[in-house]
């Protein structure tokens, strides 16, 4: 009776420590954007839309301006092109559902930072981190109209729970345009992307389609002063 009793005292005492062990959590990604200075500080401001997806295509958002969803800009169903028309769909409850989380106001034109939980059992443990963002009436050599100026960039970097490493750096691999686009006279369909950032960076000789030097001044580009990102468990 004693020895059963004492078995039955030890299950209780295990079981009791169990439920006073913590779950484990998933990792914080916090993401730090360090504005710079825009070619048009005047106008509307940047918007922007920042997700993690992994090789099988699943995607998780981090931050969504409540522009996009909601309205207030012009050409808002083409407003970055490239998220709009290759990764939103709309008519996916749990997608939708996952953005409306994570929409709000676009902190436009200054330094902010977002954290959010990692959804491992999503993601997995290797995932691209990417943000595409735009700024209006932005020209260059290539984008000489006011309603086809520089296109949204996208910027990105892959991103291994795994590692050792706990920081990165987010660069840009290429741009899209919200509208057809011909430039050095190849037609650029809406939502393609482009990933010769010298159409972003670099300047034009002439009136030919031949690229200059680096163009710091005019580039798009030049309102993204840094964007960092910290893994912590």
């Amino acid at each position: 009776m004693k020895t059963k009793l004492r078995n039955i005292c030890i299950l209780m005492f295990v079981m009791l420590a169990a439920c006073c062990v913590e779950p484990p959590t998933d990792p914080n990604i916090t993401l730090d954007f360090d504005y710079d200075n825009s070619l048009n500080p005047t106008s509307m401001g940047n918007i922007y839309v920042i997700w993690l997806e992994n090789e099988a295509g699943d995607i998780q958002h981090l931050f969504v301006s409540k522009k996009l969803i909601k309205g207030g800009i012009t050409d808002q169903e083409l407003a970055l092109p490239l998220w709009q028309l290759s990764r939103y769909k709309k008519d996916n409850k749990d997608m939708k559902k996952d953005v409306n989380a994570v929409t709000a106001a676009t902190l436009s034109n200054q330094d902010f930072t977002i954290t959010e939980s990692i959804d491992e059992e999503r993601l997995g443990t290797s995932f691209t981190l990417y943000m595409e963002i735009d700024q209006s009436f932005q020209k260059n050599d290539w984008f000489t109209d006011d309603w086809k100026d520089q296109p949204a960039v996208l910027y990105s970097v892959q991103i291994d729970l795994d590692s050792a490493q706990k920081e990165y750096s987010l660069k840009p691999i290429g741009w899209t345009p919200m509208y057809e686009t011909t430039v050095a006279g190849v037609v650029r369909e809406v939502g393609t992307l482009v990933n010769d950032m010298r159409f972003i960076t670099h300047s034009k000789v002439d009136d030919t389609p031949t690229f200059g030097e680096e163009d710091k001044n005019n580039s798009a580009i030049r309102s993204v002063g840094s964007i960092t990102v910290t893994i912590k468990e």
